[in-house]
């Protein structure tokens, strides 16, 4: 197994640029179990490539799962000093404040966030998109509420809301939610009731 990982390693070192950390390297030391190499090579990865997504993601949640609080807020304290509205991250923050324990000053936090999404209406989408991602289901859900209630038209945000009902339970939301785009797009009829049935239809196996 050692041997594979290195082999994988050495591949990726064949396959950089100039000699640049590839996000497979990173990926292989965390493996291993080479926690602070893999954090450093995810590190140069961002460095030299700020939109990586999936090392971004990755380097966070190995910190996480380390428990080092302190190094995830500089790091993402720095990104959002060059990218504020990097909606991502700021839940990545939230993220860290509750796997740390530290419900009110994530409750404080989503908060601040909050506000400025109201000041700013179009960020909404992403920021209940990432809260949404990390299963942050009720903050998500009362930004999306209050989005929708905001647009003129009723059915905005309806299914992204339908979808989060149903994922905390509330079928009875979730439907209201589903009639309202039904009735302000009626030619949607047949997308939604095949989307419905994830929700309602058992596969025969399962039945």
């Amino acid at each position: 197994m050692r041997a594979l990982l290195l082999m994988w390693i050495g591949l990726g070192c064949c396959g950089s640029v100039l000699g640049q950390a590839t996000r497979a390297e990173a990926e292989a030391y965390a493996v291993q179990g080479l926690v602070d190499k893999a954090l450093r090579t995810y590190a140069e990865v961002i460095k030299a490539k700020p939109s990586d997504k999936r090392a971004h993601t990755a380097y966070v949640d190995l910190l996480l799962s380390l428990g080092r609080y302190k190094e995830i807020r500089q790091y993402l304290r720095g990104r959002l000093r060059a990218s504020p509205d990097a909606w991502d991250m700021h839940v990545d923050m939230l993220r860290m404040y509750y796997h740390g324990g530290q419900v009110a000053a994530a409750e404080r936090y989503f908060a601040d966030c909050f506000a400025r999404v109201r000041q700013i209406p179009y960020a909404a989408h992403s920021f209940g998109y990432y809260l949404s991602q990390h299963r942050l289901y009720e903050s998500a859900i009362r930004v999306y509420e209050w989005a929708a209630d905001t647009q003129s038209s009723p059915d905005a945000y309806a299914l992204s809301l339908a979808n989060l009902y149903f994922t905390v339970g509330d079928k009875r939301k979730a439907l209201r939610q589903c009639l309202a785009y039904v009735v302000a797009q009626p030619a949607q009829h047949t997308y939604v009731l095949q989307w419905l049935q994830r929700y309602f239809v058992q596969a025969p196996d399962q039945a």
